[in-house]
């Protein structure tokens, strides 16, 4: 055993030696010997594409079926080994035993080919062992079909100006056909505010936005570059490669596990729309041009030229200047590759799936300035001011800041005052307060989501010394009000004494009255009164119908009694 396993490793590498001789001059005819062997007639490739069980772009798979006549008077073949040539060189060998009764066609499959990639690949037999030569088909060459192309590599979006971006890409690492354009595509990022409403950003101001880097892309070498190549073929990956191949290979089997494969009748439609993508032809035309199936569309700011969302055909590069954005704004970047339509029956999808960045905009100078500050109202120590916001400032205005100082005073100090977008919206004018008599200048700064903007314009006033009018004006006004406090105040001190000599205060001399309690004779126990029912509201109380019995005789008498609220005093 262990002899015929040496045999069939020589005669592999005999043969692997021979494919590479023939490959150098595919022209040469089989050997003399080969001659006198039962020829090969034909060698025929077929390729077919055939997806994989997940719609995934980077996995889909391609087979290649070879399909080989034997010769009419060839017998006693055994083993067919075909050789299939991969990348630098290397060559698969698939030893195929020969069909038993008769079979005119052997077929056998080449799996795990790269899409859009040309093959070369030559048949050879092994006879029995007493046959002495065997026969081997020219190398013949075919190409796979084109597949989707993977992502965009690299995609880096750098912030130009307060209007622009420049976007640059690097070429798919598997274009799976012959990447003929890039769709470049974006729109105004939509997450919303971040900041709080409610936060009170004098008291705790927002953090520095700090400037976007400006990181230059890796490019790929011109076509004139050239370098010395190592004797091994097969290019050593330096770590950052290494670590890029098994990132997109996780990415790869993630996406395996993540998505399904949907039926064909989905899958056939999707591909259909995929396919039917249409963009603007001018690219320049930026009016409300709609990219069908596609959620991003070519729309303008109301009013403006100013992009909102945009999209792009890009030809030939790998780098592209967006302008006519809106100032320190974020902006989600797409970019896809598309592929050539290979044939009438090329229902692959064209074009890749997105490779997406999000960038901002750089703020426009000037944009935060107050231009416009006014005085309203000037008292003796009191200034009221407002001022214009900015129409359009970078991002949101946080707060407003207020500064004023004397300037008929050498080296005086400013005085900042704080005040909140919130309160300033509330309450249009803002009053500053305590000022002594001098001149002032004034100023206002904003401070929004890039930060503290540019200074208004100073303006000037001035506060006067209160003239001895003044303090005479003053002095009879405070004494007139304090008059008019006390008098106010005498006058109701007067009435609560008068108030507490009307109450009545019942006093009984007890020379006058028994200390004995005598009965009147007009009065009749309670036990022999029946109340019947209210008659009415009295001056004192309610008045009600009543019996009373046993009086003067007379066993009973209907009669009105008077009842006293609960409420009633003795007086």
């Amino acid at each position: 055993t262990s002899k015929m396993f040496s045999s069939r490793i020589e005669r592999i590498m005999q043969m692997t030696q021979e494919s590479q001789n023939v490959e150098s001059n595919p022209e040469n005819e089989l050997s003399e010997d080969e001659k006198t062997a039962q020829e090969l007639q034909d060698v025929e490739s077929h390729s077919e594409n055939k997806l994989s069980e997940d719609e995934n772009h980077r996995k889909m798979r391609k087979f290649t079926k070879l399909v080989t006549d034997v010769g009419q008077n060839y017998s006693g073949a055994e083993l067919y080994p075909i050789v299939q040539s991969l990348h630098h060189h290397n060559w698969r060998v698939y030893d195929v035993p020969n069909q038993p009764g008769g079979e005119k066609k052997i077929v056998q499959p080449l799996p795990n080919l790269k899409p859009y990639t040309q093959y070369a690949f030559y048949v050879k037999t092994y006879t029995i062992a007493s046959e002495r030569t065997g026969a081997q088909s020219k190398i013949k060459y075919f190409r796979t079909k084109p597949s989707m192309p993977s992502s965009p590599q690299n995609l880096q979006v750098i912030s130009v100006s307060s209007d622009s971006l420049k976007i640059t890409w690097l070429p798919p690492a598997h274009p799976n056909g012959n990447i003929t354009h890039y769709i470049v595509s974006g729109k105004k990022h939509s997450n919303g505010d971040m900041y709080s409403k409610d936060r009170n950003y004098c008291k705790d101001p927002p953090t520095k936005t700090e400037a976007p880097q400006v990181i230059q892309p890796t490019l790929p070498p011109k076509s004139n570059d050239t370098c010395v190549c190592a004797e091994n073929p097969e290019r050593t990956l330096t770590i950052n490669e290494r670590e890029e191949a098994a990132r997109i290979r996780f990415e790869d089997e993630l996406q395996n596990k993540v998505y399904i494969r949907r039926k064909d009748p989905i899958r056939t439609k999707r591909e259909t729309i995929g396919a039917s993508y249409k963009f603007p032809s001018n690219t320049e035309n930026m009016s409300t041009t709609v990219v069908k199936n596609n959620v991003i569309k070519n729309v303008t700011e109301k009013g403006t030229n100013i992009r909102e969302s945009f999209s792009f055909y890009v030809y030939g590069k790998t780098e592209y200047f967006v302008d006519r954005l809106h100032h320190f704004t974020f902006y989600d970047i797409n970019v896809q590759a598309c592929r050539e339509q290979e044939g009438d029956d090329d229902n692959e999808s064209r074009c890749s799936s997105t490779s997406m960045e999000t960038q901002r905009t750089l703020k426009k100078r000037g944009a935060d300035r107050i231009n416009k500050v006014h005085i309203t109202n000037q008292s003796l120590d009191t200034v009221t001011i407002s001022w214009d916001p900015p129409k359009d400032p970078n991002g949101r205005i946080f707060t407003i800041s207020v500064e004023y100082k004397r300037v008929d005073i050498d080296n005086a100090k400013a005085n900042p005052e704080c005040i909140t977008s919130k309160d300033f919206k509330n309450d249009s004018t803002y009053k500053i307060t305590k000022l002594f008599p001098g001149n002032y200048s004034l100023r206002v700064v904003a401070t929004t989501s890039a930060g503290e903007g540019e200074y208004s314009p100073y303006i000037y006033f001035y506060i006067n010394e209160p003239s001895s009018n003044t303090i005479v004006i003053v002095s009879v006004t405070l004494i007139i009000c304090l008059g008019v406090f006390l008098f106010i105040g005498w006058l109701y001190r007067k009435h609560q004494k008068e108030k507490e000599n009307m109450r009545l205060i019942q006093s009984v001399n007890p020379e006058y009255v028994p200390s004995v309690y005598i009965p009147d004779e007009w009065e009749v126990p309670r036990k022999k009164i029946d109340l019947i029912k209210e008659l009415g509201q009295g001056s004192f109380g309610m008045v009600w119908e009543g019996l009373a019995h046993d009086i003067k005789g007379q066993p009973e008498i209907r009669c009105a009694i008077k009842t006293v609220n609960e409420h009633a005093t003795n007086r």
